[in-house]
């Protein structure tokens, strides 16, 4: 059971108008037992439209197996400046070293929408990030 010491959320923010946020984000893990959650880390200029961004998040202390039942990362926005996501990918770094792909949205403003709060969203302020096409599809 490959034990995860890093999670990696890359994203790009879409070109679309009003596609940018300053909003902060949390990363809801699911898994056997009380789920944890974890802020993203702020970084200087996230989510401006067409940019890429890395977070790695440390969970080396929460005991988060990939393949225990019940695993998810759901993504939420913390206030009501939405944003909408061109692509995110996610990596999980495992205590043995070994990277594995959690989640592949190449398409995410294409299938899945905004993530937005409040009176006038455009979307849900939460969404899966685990998961995608090419995963389904390899196995």
């Amino acid at each position: 059971m490959p034990k995860l010491k890093t999670i990696v959320v890359i994203h790009t923010t879409s070109t679309k108008e009003n596609a940018n946020s300053a909003a902060d984000f949390s990363l809801e893990i699911g898994r056997p037992g009380q789920d944890v959650t974890v802020p993203f880390p702020r970084n200087q200029n996230q989510r401006q439209r067409g940019k890429l961004d890395v977070y790695q998040i440390d969970v080396s202390q929460h005991d988060v197996d990939s393949t225990g039942p019940g695993f998810s990362l759901i993504m939420t926005i913390r206030s009501d400046d939405g944003w909408l996501p061109l692509s995110i990918y996610v990596l999980g770094h495992t205590e043995a070293g070994d990277l594995e792909l959690l989640g592949d949205h190449a398409f995410w403003d294409q299938e899945d929408g905004w993530f937005d709060s409040g009176a006038a969203a455009e979307g849900r302020p939460s969404h899966e990030i685990t998961g995608g096409a090419r995963i389904f599809e390899a196995g």
